[in-house]
């Protein structure tokens, strides 16, 4: 396979992006995610222009046109960034964010975990968002350790390897059950 020269876990490779032609694959649903995004800024903007009165309108709307496009530059990544996750015979396929940033563009890394290194996957719900979580028994060396992106997720979800089911392409319920399929008497699932 080739890739980027650094090894993943286990026997696993990491790729800025996860290869087409997976048997299962699911990306960000950009458009759920976006008007997620639009609905809590506009009840986090529209309760302060109220308590404020009509002086905040005329700034409210200059940062609400920054931040517009700011969230289409997001939207725009999360489409660009591909499958967030996928699953073969092999093992799981997740793409995560990783130090630093080319230009103004952030680094993705696409990062395979052969079932026999993975100690489970579980689900977690934070909010809103449920993510399903894969905990790697061997956590690598590189690429991701001491990223702040990683840092973060490792902190709330237990494992900087997840992906989100409640922005995701497909039904939760379908993810869920393919997760299942593939990975059922390799490792342990606790969905």
């Amino acid at each position: 396979m080739v890739g980027n020269g650094m090894p993943g876990c286990g026997s696993g490779a990491i790729l800025a992006r996860i290869p087409d032609h997976q048997p299962f694959a699911f990306a960000m649903n950009v458009y759920r995610l976006g008007l997620a995004w639009a609905v809590t800024w506009v009840a986090v903007v529209g309760s302060e222009v109220l308590l404020a009165g009509s002086t905040l309108v005329l700034p409210v709307a200059a940062v609400s046109v920054g931040a517009a496009f700011a969230l289409l530059v997001r939207l725009v990544q999360h489409r660009r960034r591909g499958p967030i996750l996928a699953l073969n015979a092999q093992g799981i396929w997740v793409s995560t964010r990783v130090r630093g940033q080319r230009a103004v563009v952030p680094q993705f890394a696409a990062d395979l975990l052969p079932w026999s290194s993975i100690e489970r996957v579980y689900c977690r719900r934070i909010g809103i968002d449920k993510r399903v979580c894969v905990k790697a028994r061997f956590p690598r060396s590189v690429g991701l350790a001491g990223s702040a992106p990683a840092d973060i997720l490792q902190l709330l979800y237990g494992t900087p390897y997840n992906a989100s089911l409640t922005f995701g392409d497909r039904p939760a319920a379908d993810v869920l059950e393919a997760i299942t399929r593939y990975g059922g008497g390799k490792t342990t699932i606790d969905l």
